[in-house]
């Protein structure tokens, strides 16, 4: 057993030897010389070529520096090419140099020309890098400041001129954007002011190049900003007209100007108050005037522009509920009702609503009092006056509506009863006599101020009263003042406008010089006050008579400005009477 297991034993050693010799067999020095000498051959002259290109490509004359393997090159050769770059005087070039000599050893036998030339390198450097910063390349100067080489002496002073560079930077840019800011506030003359503190940054950059283009920033913002003017001032006087001329004029300024972020404040806030003046025209009925306001509202405000198309459908609606005596308040009311709830004007929809509802009754008040009027007669026009008072309160135009209609009867019942007083006056002053003529005037005082022909009786008495006559100035001494006093007091006593404008005419040819100017001016006065009372007094029932009246002051009396003013409010307050559309059949 113990020689079988040792004949085992060795063909196992025979058969790993065996193993062994093939694989020997099998690797690349035991091919044939056939198989791996061209292999050979190929490598050898492979680097043979690149070191004779690495070789070759060594500079051996000036010029060549752009065509070097640093990592083979001299420092002889390197100290050559950092010179040449140097000479460009220019930051690139000089920074270049210095991390061409930087990295020799300073233990080199040319350690101290390359230290000198290092120096004096990195020295420019830094005044290269400070004139980059005052032409304002700040972030160039900082880059190429950060790369001198620390072994210089002039590297303590990098770190500092960093900070000095970021704080005077940072000041230069502050000012700047407060200038501005104030330029798109349209401040033009605050900018300015920030402007001036520019001249005194440490640096070319901000003092003269920035602030030199401000200021002509400047000029032109002004030179806008006046176009500006005229919309403000159109702005000032209020009234849709004013407010879409200031709009146009606003609407010229181009979107790339430094006042445009000022103008879009301005349109918006025109906007803001066309739709507030169509809101205000649509509580009043005018809907033309809130159509005109509400489309003239810009596109470009959102907020404003949407407001406007429901403006718009609500000035429809207004028009519909006022056409005829009422057909399309249905229409009207429906649309109204499309108005969301979120919108700001769902509460103006709503009332505007109500009170279309209410005009259902009020022209159904309407329609019956036309039918109890048809007949012309006082009574009947006074029921049907009465009968309009107890109609309910409706929107303004049917309320100025049944006002104008009140007003009409009014001077129709008026005219029938005045008309025969004014007739019997004509025929007696048709007589001629004095005495005719004097009871013809007094007759035509019963004709009371605001009645429909008061102002027909006043023209009457104003044409038979005795004009003044020009009286010759006697030979002196004689003063005529008395002639023309005792005349104005006679023409005062019938004590109408009429008659004491007349007197007033007469009393003011009385000589200033004369002795009775002061009783002459007293009675002027007191002539004046009495026709502004009576203004006063008809305007409380018809504007439009107060108005004649208060306009027979002439304009040298010393009432004439308060006269002017009260003309002006009650002209104000009055508006003709709208067109009223009559009912067919007195049906609604």
């Amino acid at each position: 057993m113990d020689q079988l297991r040792q004949v085992k034993d060795k063909d196992r050693q025979l058969e790993a030897e065996s193993g062994r010799a093939q694989s020997l067999s099998k690797l690349p020095w035991r091919w044939p010389w056939y198989r791996w000498g061209p292999w050979a051959i190929l490598v050898a002259i492979g680097i043979g070529g690149m070191s004779g290109a690495w070789l070759l490509r060594q500079p051996n004359s000036p010029g060549n520096c752009s065509y070097v393997f640093w990592p083979f090159a001299s420092a002889a050769f390197r100290l050559y090419c950092a010179q040449e770059a140097a000479d460009t005087q220019t930051l690139e070039g000089i920074i270049e140099a210095i991390h061409l000599v930087d990295v020799l050893p300073a233990d080199h036998p040319l350690a101290p020309e390359i230290n000198r030339r290092l120096q004096a390198w990195s020295s420019q450097a830094l005044d290269l890098a400070e004139a980059s910063f005052q032409a304002g390349e700040y972030d160039r100067a900082v880059k190429f400041a950060q790369q001198i080489s620390p072994h210089a002496a002039v590297y303590a002073q990098v770190q500092s001129r960093l900070d000095r560079w970021q704080r005077i930077w940072e000041k230069g840019q502050r000012i700047y954007n407060q200038a501005e800011t104030a330029l798109r506030n349209l401040d033009w003359r605050e900018a300015f002011y920030i402007s001036l503190k520019l001249i005194d940054v440490d640096c070319r950059y901000w003092s003269d190049v920035k602030a030199t283009a401000l200021g002509e920033r400047i000029i032109q913002v002004q030179r806008e900003d006046r176009k500006l003017g005229e919309a403000r001032r159109l702005m000032a006087r209020g009234g849709r007209k004013n407010l879409i001329a200031a709009l146009e004029i606003i609407q010229q300024v181009k979107p790339n100007g430094d006042i445009y972020p000022g103008a879009m404040k301005l349109i918006t806030q025109i906007s803001e108050d066309l739709v507030t003046l169509a809101e205000d025209a649509l509580h009043q009925g005018d809907y033309q005037e809130a159509q005109a306001a509400a489309q003239a509202i810009s596109v470009n405000i959102p907020t404003a522009w949407g407001q406007a198309q429901e403006l718009i459908r609500l000035a429809t609606a207004t028009e519909l509920a006022q056409m005829g005596m009422g057909e399309d308040i249905p229409t009207a009311i429906q649309q109204a009702r499309a108005i969301p709830r979120s919108s700001p004007l769902h509460g103006l929809a709503q009332i505007l609503i109500e009170e279309w509802q209410n005009d259902r009754y009020v022209l159904q008040t309407l329609a019956r009092a036309q039918q109890v009027a048809q007949s012309g007669r006082p009574p009947d026009l006074i029921t049907a006056s009465n009968l309009l008072q107890t109609a309910p309160l409706g929107s303004s135009f049917r309320q100025s509506q049944l006002a104008a209609q009140q007003r009409e009867w009014r001077l129709e019942i008026e005219t029938q009863q005045d008309q025969p007083i004014l007739d019997q006056a004509e025929a007696l002053a048709g007589l001629g006599t004095p005495a005719a003529l004097q009871q013809a005037m007094i007759l035509l005082q019963r004709i009371r101020p605001g009645r429909a022909l008061y102002a027909q009786a006043q023209n009457r008495l104003k044409a038979w009263l005795p004009q003044p006559v020009p009286i010759s100035p006697p030979p002196a001494p004689e003063d005529p003042s008395p002639a023309w006093l005792e005349q104005a007091q006679a023409q005062a006593q019938l004590a109408t406008p009429a008659a004491l404008a007349l007197a007033i005419e007469t009393v003011n040819q009385v000589p200033p010089q004369s002795p009775l100017r002061s009783q002459a001016d007293q009675l002027l006065f007191q002539w004046g006050n009495q026709i502004l009372q009576s203004a006063e007094d008809l305007a409380s029932q018809d504007l439009a008579q107060g108005i004649e009246t208060a306009q027979l002051i002439p304009a040298n009396h010393p009432l004439y400005g308060a006269a002017q003013r009260q003309i002006e409010a009650w002209q104000r307050i009055l508006t003709p009477p709208p067109t009223v559309p009559l009912p067919a059949n007195g049906a609604i």
